[in-house]
């Protein structure tokens, strides 16, 4: 098991969503408009866009953590 690994079950306590980082999008981005989150973690960040109308499609290398963010919020094809 890698570090990152053993952190799955923590890392949305670990690293919270960054509300700055939220607002920003919101004010520059249109609503609906299709957003990509490299190195999304467990997607915690694509959450928070999607409840303020945008639209953030997570994408990370450890799968097991959008395997977390897949059973809190279906995934956008």
């Amino acid at each position: 098991m890698t570090f990152y690994s053993s952190l799955t079950p923590f890392y949305d306590e670990i690293f919270p969503t960054n509300v700055k980082a939220v607002n920003f999008l919101k004010s520059n981005f249109k609503e609906g408009g299709l957003l990509l989150d490299v190195g999304a973690g467990t997607g915690n960040m694509a959450l928070t866009c999607q409840k303020k109308d945008l639209k953030l499609q997570p994408r990370n290398q450890k799968k097991q953590w959008l395997i977390k963010f897949g059973k809190r919020q279906p995934i956008i094809q």
